[in-house]
């Protein structure tokens, strides 16, 4: 019932009045959103075996692969904040602002999209990221819930109808705007592709290894791609932040190192249980929500009682 509200709340609220993340040195400043388009800096993790990053999830009841790659993002953002002194983290950790990322999910229905013309329909969501965590395995909890959380929010299909409705039948140079302005709210964009399953070949060579990026307006992306066995992540960044891709890169692998260190004692045979992770805000709406639930129907009796 919480996610249900939350997920209400954020397809219509969020929609129509998006909220800012904290100013940060990962982001563009807004007054130079205008300015000439000065290029991207790109850095690239060493490839990561995907058997390795399923042992990690194995370890952890309950948790996805998707679970882990958000987990490392957020220690790798959290890292970078701490080894650059942004002041954005002691915001964050006041409860004042957020730190978020967006990703596209697919809205394709049965086979749309398959054939010669695939077209695009998709919307943007946003995942809020947990940099308060305690220690690795708990920003692993803190991301899967989240994620279980977004799984059964209706917020998807509220800020795809809303957006089509609002924003579909405007003028290019409106949309333009509004797009550049809606890219740089959130301090990142994530995307997950998988590639392959088997051995590609190109021109009839075998192709060894593949990076994925893409053109992306806003201030930092996060290309992730899993091919021949391995997960490599590539790190757009704009020129115009104040941010150093390669170093966030090593935060990212330095990340992933500190989740493995954390997890090496654990036997995937007896995987750690996820323990209650649930805000005390949460817990007050959904004993609001359960109030509700019996008290209203109580009162309707009584008053057609009456």
């Amino acid at each position: 019932a919480v996610a249900f509200f939350h997920g209400v709340y954020d397809g219509i609220i969020n929609t129509l009045n998006p909220p800012s993340d904290s100013t940060s040195a990962l982001m563009i400043p807004k007054d130079e959103l205008m300015n000439d388009y000065p290029g991207k800096a790109l850095a690239q993790t060493r490839a990561i075996p995907l058997a390795e990053i399923k042992t990690l999830k194995d370890k952890m009841a309950g948790t996805t692969m998707n679970d882990v790659v958000v987990a490392i993002i957020t220690m790798a953002i959290r890292k970078y904040f701490e080894k650059t002194n942004d002041p954005a983290l002691d915001v964050v950790r006041k409860g004042k602002g957020s730190i978020r990322g967006d990703f596209p999910v697919n809205m394709r229905k049965g086979n749309e999209g398959l054939g010669p013309n695939i077209g695009n329909n998709f919307c943007l969501a946003s995942i809020s990221f947990p940099i308060d965590y305690k220690d690795p395995v708990d920003a692993v909890w803190k991301c899967k819930a989240t994620v279980d959380e977004l799984k059964v929010s209706p917020a998807f299909y509220l800020r795809k109808t809303l957006g089509d409705f609002l924003f579909g039948k405007g003028p290019e140079s409106v949309l333009a705007g509004k797009v550049l302005e809606m890219m740089n709210r959130s301090t990142c964009m994530i995307s997950n592709v998988k590639g392959p399953t088997g051995t590609a070949s190109l021109g009839g060579y075998d192709i060894d290894d593949l990076n994925f990026t893409t053109s992306y307006l806003g201030s930092l992306y996060f290309g992730v791609l899993t091919y021949g066995g391995n997960l490599r992540v590539s790190l757009i960044l704009d020129n115009r932040t104040k941010a150093n891709a390669n170093e966030l890169r090593d935060c990212f692998e330095s990340a992933y190192e500190e989740l493995k260190d954390s997890l090496k004692d654990v036997d995937t045979s007896k995987p750690l249980q996820m323990p209650d992770v649930t805000p005390l805000s949460a817990r007050v709406l959904a004993l609001l929500v359960y109030t509700l639930a019996i008290v209203v129907p109580v009162w309707l009796a009584m008053r057609l009682q009456k």
